[in-house]
């Protein structure tokens, strides 16, 4: 069926490009990555800020920046302060911020639709002709059948709408803001050797163990001790165990680790190439000793008592015991990158207020009683989708010269950088011990303004996080010397063996979602918890499905295309 919707999709377009002179797209765009927004869909579901801009700034040039409202809140008094610092600076210029509603945009697409909402609301917008001199892209897949994340840089690109910025980094400031940001990052950002977009990022993604320390003390643990497999840290949990008398669950594991934690690149969710060593080829790593061998220890550990699964999967009936945590019940805390992306690896120890990661529907557990805490790194490398937010000038700005000049304050400039993320201080947020500390609207003199809240995570596409205060966050506080922490984070991470290869999905879609639709059953998440009692049984049920999903012809594709990059 969805091949039939795909045809006659395929000869709509066409027909539609033959009677308007066969324009011909750019290579790569497809036409189901084409969302269309009603006009006035595209009018309502901006706010713009301030909306006074004409009156408040006569004859100054207007530049329009289009953003996500994700990544900015709605307070004009952060514009304001912005054209403010402009003017100071000896600029001609002001901008004005359009926020796109995600939420608007979103309820005009289909779920499948989600991904690629907000980059083909910015073309649109473009295209109509109103006024975007810079834009934010999404960290959304460029192709919606994709089952892997693709720098989105290339969407915008292949539809002509980001200028190349080449020519602006050889100047003397463009040459500064290059040499701000890590050069990895600028790859991420170029297409066909070209670069198109500014962001600033940590690169990566990890996994973590944070740990108690006093009881690592106690113990005589040490960081070193716990940068090993799962199956190394038997001994030590034993130890921990016993020691404590039973009291305390030495390794807390919650449902986010799962398939993102393992040391694989990813074209599906069961198809991965290891990330150690030369790009080999593709394999189903449920038929893996390494996550096999993961799996039975899960198990094992669950059978000593040393492992207690995340409460997610009691909420979901899946556990019969919810696990309660006071704070100091808990020896290893393990996540994967899906919550701590982007927390800094640091050698300093440091208190966490809450030790427990964030859900949708905010914490996990509550009443949760700090205690010091080790943050142990324990694999690192930079994922192929290179899938970042970035900031490019729009290929039709008439003022593309002062859209590069708002890009390198934004990036170089601590002070604009600053209000940028957090707001305007004093009334979005204040220093505290070096710290920037978000007000609240009761403790704001004037409650009946909007506020201006800062970016939920550390990372901000709107501008250089690494210049910014550090922040005091829901569960971890920054560290005080960010801009050298992160900086050495960005250079003892490895890059991905599959940097810069994407897969193509669309031969074998069907056979992804046949996978797909059999990982999702339940009587497979408890090899993840420990709470599957026949683990190898289970597993080679679960490949046999696979195979008859179709894996095997997934593998195949994807290492024929492996095998045609690495000719390249």
């Amino acid at each position: 069926m969805k091949q039939i919707s795909r045809l006659l999709s395929a000869l709509l377009i066409l027909t539609l490009l033959f009677l308007s002179g066969c324009e011909k797209r750019p290579e790569g765009v497809s036409g189901e990555s084409q969302i269309r927004f009603t006009e006035s869909s595209l009018d309502s579901s901006v706010t713009y800020l301030p909306a006074d801009f004409e009156t408040l700034y006569p004859g100054k040039k207007k530049l329009v920046w289009l953003l996500n409202d994700n990544a900015l809140g709605n307070d004009p008094a952060v514009f304001m302060r912005l054209n403010e610092l402009l003017e100071q600076r000896g600029y001609d210029f002001a901008v004005q911020g359009v926020l796109v509603n995600s939420g608007a945009i979103y309820s005009q697409v289909s779920e499948d639709e989600f991904d690629s909402a907000y980059q083909n609301f910015v073309r649109q917008w473009i295209e109509s002709g109103k006024q975007a001199d810079l834009f934010m892209t999404d960290v959304t897949r460029g192709q919606p059948e994709s089952n892997k994340y693709i720098r989105v840089t290339d969407y915008f690109v292949k539809n002509k709408l980001s200028l190349p910025l080449d020519d602006y980094l050889q100047t003397e400031k463009g040459k500064e803001l290059y040499e701000a940001i890590d050069p990895r990052i600028w790859r991420k950002n170029s297409y066909e050797n070209q670069v198109y977009g500014v962001s600033n990022y940590l690169l990566g993604s990890f996994r973590y163990l944070e740990v108690n320390k006093a009881m690592a003390e106690k113990y005589g643990v040490t960081p070193e001790d716990l940068q090993k497999d799962l199956w190394e840290l038997e001994d030590i949990l034993k130890r921990v165990y016993e020691g404590e008398g039973g009291r305390i669950t030495p390794y807390l594991c919650s449902t986010a680790w799962n398939v993102e934690a393992l040391p694989y690149e990813y074209v599906t969710t069961a198809v991965g190439c290891p990330i150690e060593g030369e790009a080999t080829s593709f394999c189903n790593i449920y038929e893996e000793e390494y996550v096999q061998k993961l799996f039975r220890t899960i198990r094992r550990y669950k059978e000593l008592g040393y492992l207690q699964a995340g409460v997610n999967m009691a909420k979901t009936g899946l556990m019969s015991d919810a696990y309660e945590c006071n704070g100091d019940n808990v020896f290893i805390f393990a996540t994967a990158n899906k919550y701590r992306e982007e927390l800094p690896v640091l050698e300093e120890n440091r208190s966490y207020r809450n030790i427990i990661a964030m859900e949708d529907e905010g914490p996990v557990y509550e009443n949760c009683e700090p205690f010091p805490i080790w943050n142990i790194q324990t694999s690192h490398f930079s994922r192929i989708s290179g899938a970042m937010q970035a900031n490019c000038i729009s290929a039709r700005s008439e003022q593309a010269d002062e859209a590069f000049e708002m890009l390198y304050l934004a990036y170089t400039d601590e002070e604009i950088a600053n209000l940028l993320f957090h707001g305007v201080e004093g009334r979005n947020y204040e220093v505290q011990d070096g710290y920037a500390v978000e007000l609240k609207e009761s403790e704001m003199e004037d409650d009946d303004q909007s506020l201006f809240y800062s970016p939920r995570y550390y990372m901000s596409p709107i501008s250089n996080c690494f210049l910014t205060l550090p922040k005091n966050f829901i569960n971890m506080e920054e560290p005080q010397a960010k801009a050298s922490a992160y900086a050495n984070q960005n250079a003892n991470t490895k890059d991905s063996c599959l940097e810069g290869f994407y897969f193509d999905p669309s031969s074998v879609q069907d056979k992804i979602d046949a996978m797909d639709a059999v990982l999702a059953k339940v009587e497979y998440a408890g090899l993840w918890t420990g709470t599957c009692e026949d683990v190898d049984g289970t597993l080679q049920k679960l490949n046999e499905e696979l195979k008859a999903a179709g894996i095997e012809e997934v593998v195949s594709a994807a290492n024929a295309q492996l095998e045609a990059w690495k000719s390249n």
